[in-house]
C-alpha cells in the first residue's frame, strides 16, 4: 500500500507541475554579458543558427559546460567557427561552441588536437572524435573564448536537437535583459502584375509613427489596388543598445483574422539556407516578408500574406521577443480591385529616363517627359512588349511585367533608346563573352558585361546567393574572378554562388603574400604567450591550408586568424630565451612566399 501511495503522489506531482521538457541550463560564460546577434537572423545565404555573446572585446574568458554531458568532438577550421567544440548533453541535446581560442588543457583536449595535427600533417585535421567521450559537469570550464574564424571576439553558442538548430533561450539558457521591440520600417510590395500601392506601380515605403513605448501607427492612408505583401523591419536589443537583435515572433492580422505568423524558435540544419525566401534586402536594409513561400520549411510559419479584399480594413502587426515584451503596429488599409491595363505605347516621344530598377514583379522604369507630344513603344529583342503605365506627380512609371520576359537574355529598348544591360529571366544559363551566369527559376536579373568584367543584379535581391557564376577561361596563368577585388573563384567551369557584390572582374595575381609583423603577444585573461605572424596579400588572399611553420626547426601546427590575416602559434611549452621561426605560405593563386629563419625572444 505504501508503494502505491508514493506512486500516486509522483503521478499527481507530474500532472500538477508538468514534465520539464528541457532541464535548466546555465550561461556559457561566468559573467553577465549581452547578445550581439540572436537566433534566426538573416545571414545572406542562411539563418543565424545560434546566439552570439559579447566577451567584452577580449579573448581568453572561461567557457562553461551549460549542462552535464560528454564532449564528443572538436574541430579547428581556417574560417567559419575557427575552433569549435561539441558537447552532447545527457538529455539528448547538443551544445555547440564556436570561435574559441583554446580548448581545456585540464581535459586533455589541446594535447589530442596537437597529436591529430601531427598525425595528419595539417593545422586543420577535420572533426576529432573522442572515444570514449570526455565527461563534464554543468559549470566545468571546457574552453576559452576567442576570435578565430569570422568576426571580432565573441562566443557563438548553438543548441541542437538532432537535425534541428534551436534558439538557446527557448532551450533554457538564462537571459533577462530584453528591450521592448522596435518596428523600424515597412514597405508594401506589389505581388501581382499591375497592382498599385498609393497609386504607384513600384514598392512603397509607408510612413510609421510612434505612439508610446512599443506602440506604432501608420501615419498615412494606404491604398492597395490588387495584391501586395508587407515587408517589415523590426528589432530589439538584448543587453546593449549598440547591437540590434531580431525578435523571434511576428503576427499579422486584418480585422482580427490572422494572415501571417512566424516564430523563429528552430530551423532544420537541412533547410537553414532558406533565409532568402523569408528575408529581402530593400535600400540596403533587411526586411521580413509577411507571406509564406512554398520553398520555406520552418516549423512555425503560416499564412499566404495580405488577402485580396475590398474596402477599408484594420491592420494589426504584433512583434514579440523572447522576454515576452511586444510592440504593436496599427493602421488602416484601403483595398480595391486591380484596374491597371496593359499598354502598347505611352503618349510622348521626348523624355528622360530617371532610373531603371528590378522588382519582384517586373522591370520598373521611371521617366520624366521633356516635352509633350508623340508616342513611344517598348521592345524586347525588337518585338513590341506590353507594359503598365502610371503617372506620379511630375514623373511617370512604367512596369514591364515579369510575364513579358522569356527565358534567356533579352535587350529592352524604348523606341531607339536601349536600356543598358541584358535582362534575364531565371531558369537558364546566360552566356556573356567571358562568363556564364545561372539565375534561379523564380528570379530574374540584369547583367552588364565587358571583356573582363561583369555586373549582375538579381531580383528579388534576397535571391542573390542562389545565382551562380563561372568563367569560360580555364587555363590563363594566375588569373581568377574577383568580386570587388576580393577573390571569388579560379578560372574554371565550376559554378559558384554569388557574393553580396554585384561587380565581378577577371584579374591577374602573380605577386606572393608579404610577411609583415612578427610579435610575441599575450592572450588576455588566460595570460598564455603566442607568436603572431601577420601576412598581407591584396588580391587573391592567403591560403591558410598552405602554411608551414617551424619553431626551432620543428614543425608546429598553429591557428589561423582569418580577420587579422595572421598565424597564431601557441608558445605555452617553450622555455624563456631566444628561439627562431621559419615558415612558408601561398596565396589562393599559388604564389609562394617563404619566411627565412627569424629570431624571437620569450
Amino acid at each position: 500500500m505504501k508503494t502505491k501511495f508514493f506512486l500516486v503522489i509522483i503521478v499527481l506531482s507530474f500532472f500538477i507541475f508538468g514534465f520539464e521538457k528541457n532541464p535548466s541550463l546555465i550561461s556559457p560564460l561566468s559573467f553577465q554579458t549581452y547578445c550581439t546577434s540572436s537566433f534566426g537572423e538573416y545571414r545572406f545565404n542562411h539563418f543565424h543558427g545560434g546566439v552570439d555573446f559579447s566577451t567584452k572585446g577580449e579573448e581568453g574568458h572561461s567557457v562553461l559546460a551549460v549542462g552535464d554531458g560528454r564532449i564528443s568532438r572538436v574541430r579547428r577550421e581556417p574560417s567559419g567557427y575557427g575552433r569549435v567544440l561539441y558537447l552532447d548533453l545527457n538529455d539528448g541535446r547538443t551544445a555547440v561552441y564556436g570561435h574559441l581560442i583554446r580548448f581545456s588543457r585540464e581535459l586533455g583536449i589541446e594535447k589530442i588536437l596537437k597529436e591529430e595535427c601531427e598525425k595528419k600533417g595539417t593545422s586543420f585535421p577535420g572533426d576529432i572524435y573522442f572515444s570514449p567521450p570526455i565527461e563534464v559537469k554543468k559549470g566545468d570550464v571546457i574552453a576559452f573564448s576567442g576570435e578565430l574564424g569570422i568576426g571580432s571576439p565573441h562566443l557563438h553558442l548553438e543548441i541542437r536537437k538532432g537535425d534541428e538548430l534551436c534558439d538557446p533561450f527557448f532551450e533554457g539558457i538564462p537571459f533577462e535583459t530584453y528591450s521592448v521591440p522596435s518596428i523600424n520600417s515597412l514597405y508594401l510590395v506589389q505581388s501581382e502584375e499591375g497592382a498599385k500601392v498609393n497609386s504607384s506601380l513600384f514598392p512603397q515605403k509607408i510612413s510609421i509613427g510612434k505612439n508610446g513605448e512599443g506602440k506604432y501607427i501608420l501615419k498615412e492612408n494606404v491604398s492597395i489596388e490588387g495584391r501586395a505583401d508587407i515587408y517589415i523591419a523590426f528589432s530589439d536589443s538584448m543587453g546593449s543598445s549598440e547591437y540590434r537583435t531580431l525578435p523571434s515572433e511576428i503576427e499579422g492580422k486584418i480585422d482580427g483574422e490572422e494572415f501571417f505568423y512566424v516564430n523563429l524558435k528552430s530551423v532544420s540544419l537541412s533547410h537553414y539556407k532558406e533565409s532568402p525566401y523569408l528575408f529581402e534586402i530593400i535600400d540596403g536594409n533587411v526586411y521580413l516578408k509577411m507571406s509564406k513561400s512554398d520553398k520555406i520549411t520552418l516549423n512555425e510559419i503560416r499564412g499566404s500574406g495580405l488577402p485580396k479584399l475590398q474596402g477599408r480594413h484594420n491592420l494589426e502587426i504584433v512583434v514579440k521577443n523572447r522576454g515576452g515584451k511586444s510592440a504593436i503596429l496599427q493602421g488602416i488599409l484601403n483595398f480595391s480591385e486591380n484596374r491597371s491595363e496593359l499598354k502598347n505605347e505611352f503618349p510622348f516621344s521626348k523624355y528622360k529616363i530617371l532610373e531603371t530598377s528590378l522588382y519582384s514583379n517586373g522591370v520598373g522604369i521611371a521617366i520624366i517627359p521633356i516635352e509633350e507630344g508623340g508616342k513611344s513603344a517598348i521592345y524586347i529583342n525588337d518585338k513590341p512588349a506590353p507594359f503598365f503605365f502610371s503617372r506620379r506627380s511630375q514623373k511617370y512609371e512604367i512596369l514591364i511585367p515579369k510575364s513579358a520576359l522569356s527565358k534567356g537574355s533579352q535587350e529592352i529598348r524604348m523606341n531607339e533608346k536601349k536600356l543598358s544591360g541584358l535582362f534575364c529571366k531565371g531558369g537558364e544559363q546566360i552566356l556573356t563573352k567571358q562568363f556564364a551566369v545561372e539565375i534561379p527559376e523564380d528570379a530574374f536579373a540584369k547583367i552588364e558585361s565587358s571583356d573582363n568584367a561583369m555586373s549582375v543584379s538579381v531580383s528579388p535581391k534576397g535571391m542573390t546567393p542562389f545565382a551562380t557564376l563561372s568563367a569560360h577561361k580555364t587555363e590563363h596563368y594566375k588569373e581568377a574572378i574577383y568580386a570587388n577585388n576580393f577573390f571569388f573563384s579560379r578560372l574554371n567551369s565550376k559554378p559558384k554562388n554569388l557574393f553580396k557584390s554585384e561587380n565581378y572582374k577577371i584579374l591577374k595575381d602573380d605577386k606572393p603574400p608579404v610577411w609583415s609583423k612578427i610579435v610575441v603577444s599575450t592572450i588576455p585573461n588566460i595570460m598564455e604567450k603566442e607568436l603572431r605572424m601577420e601576412i598581407k596579400d591584396n588580391l587573391s588572399g592567403v591560403d591558410p591550408n598552405s602554411m608551414k611553420v617551424f619553431i626551432d626547426d620543428r614543425e608546429v601546427y598553429p591557428d589561423w586568424d582569418s580577420d587579422a590575416s595572421s598565424i597564431r602559434v601557441d608558445l605555452t611549452n617553450y622555455a624563456k630565451g631566444e628561439h627562431n621561426v621559419s615558415a612558408s605560405i601561398s596565396d589562393k593563386m599559388g604564389n609562394f612566399s617563404p619566411l627565412p629563419k627569424t629570431k624571437f625572444f620569450l
